[in-house]
């Protein structure tokens, strides 16, 4: 499932905190139990005229179900994170938990695609579940470090500090392309997925199956589809679109640096470190408006609906807002205000999901609260990440000391 989402760190310092992240080392295989087969394959590069990147080994690990819907991984060296589980929830007015699966101690990103749940762990371990009934597809290892995982219907882009790797959906092989050591940020689109590799991108083709590298002429710091009809790249103060073959299609310079893009509704929306928002046309890259927020806020921009552009401004500690602004000049339609503690937002195919402590809402685009849930009793727990696949709601929390 593709999410509408983007998060704006407003606050220079907050944009730079990642390039701090460390490489995290290589755990042993994960020990289930059941039987498993391994096979390499090593995978030579094809000439072309054009530069290509040689893919590293590729490995299939497929291990059936163990029972009970659980998974036996190796303990992480985290001090800080206490328990990561996932978990289904049905939609509706009395939402009940499904399954719960206990992940162990260790950082995960998530993404969904159909029925299907994929995880990547910052320590390397990717992992299939299907969401109903609950069992477990494979696990297989990608290069540490990880930081953003993309599942697609061509496979699952796992992005690590120093690899691109792609998992098959299937079996699970792993198919791994080297980057400039760094924190990354990836997309997929119709035909091609791209990554940040320094100061260019790295392009896999679904067709030839080869990755090639693409200059763009500064450090890329966002990325996003342009509703497939290209990729807009936002490097330095620039935000340009190109095809999803690299070629470019036009070019905007911004008022100030620029942190993160996204594309909806005919508009490109590219969030600067001044604390504002500028929307562009997508088709010519022609300015349409410019809209301030609170400096140091984190804002979310979401689809476009009926002529509104829904955005979502957090001061954390202190208020979330929820702007509906008009496509036309940007001007506010109406705020909707309320109390923010740890709050943080995505847009999920329309529905607002807000998070909050131990409990996240399903809130519609008119403002209509339609469902929440909650996690342990203990005021602990957070959901970190939720999405909604096949009618239902999946869910990531940690219980820990601190955040």
């Amino acid at each position: 499932m593709r999410r509408l989402v983007l998060t704006l760190a407003l606050v220079a310092a907050a944009c730079s905190s990642g390039d701090s992240a460390t490489t995290g080392e290589t755990t042993s295989p994960v020990t289930v139990p059941t039987t498993a087969t391994t096979t390499s394959t090593t995978v030579a590069a094809s000439t072309t005229s054009s530069p290509t990147i040689a893919p590293s080994t590729t490995t299939t690990s497929f291990v059936v179900p163990p029972a009970a819907c659980a998974i036996d991984l190796p303990v992480s060296d985290s001090d800080e994170v206490l328990d990561v589980e996932l978990a289904a929830f049905s939609v509706g007015p009395s939402s009940t938990q499904l399954w719960a699966i206990d992940l162990g101690d260790r950082p995960v990103e998530m993404d969904t695609l159909g029925d299907r749940v994929y995880l990547a762990a910052f320590d390397g371990l990717v992992a299939s579940f299907d969401v109903d009934p609950c069992g477990l597809d494979w696990v297989s290892v990608v290069p540490p470090a990880v930081t953003d995982v993309v599942a697609t219907s061509q496979g699952v882009f796992v992005v690590s500090r120093s690899a691109l790797s792609l998992v098959e959906l299937i079996e699970g092989t792993v198919t791994s392309f080297p980057l400039e050591d760094g924190v990354h940020t990836a997309v997929a689109g119709p035909d091609v997925a791209a990554v940040s590799n320094g100061t260019g991108l790295l392009l896999y083709d679904y067709i030839t199956q080869q990755a090639s590298p693409l200059e763009v002429g500064g450090r890329v710091e966002a990325l996003a589809d342009a509703d497939g009809a290209g990729l807009v790249v936002g490097h330095g103060i620039t935000v340009e679109l190109r095809t999803w073959l690299g070629a470019p299609v036009w070019a905007r310079d911004m008022p100030d640096a620029v942190t993160a893009v996204t594309a909806t509704g005919g508009l490109v929306l590219a969030g600067l470190t001044t604390g504002s928002i500028v929307a562009l046309d997508a088709a010519t890259g022609t300015v349409a408006w410019e809209k301030a927020f609170a400096p140091g806020s984190f804002v979310q921009a979401g689809p476009v609906d009926h002529g509104e552009a829904h955005v979502l401004e957090v001061e954390l500690g202190a208020v979330a807002r929820h702007h509906h602004l008009d496509t036309a000049d940007g001007s506010t339609v109406f705020i909707n205000e309320s109390p923010a503690l740890q709050t943080f937002a995505e847009y999920d195919d329309e529905l607002l999901l807000v998070a909050d402590n131990g409990a996240v809402t399903g809130r519609s685009l008119l403002e209509q609260d339609l469902w929440t849930i909650a996690t342990g009793a203990d005021g602990l727990s957070r959901f970190t990440e939720v999405d909604v696949t096949s009618g239902l709601v999946i869910a990531l929390s940690y219980s820990a000391e601190r955040f």
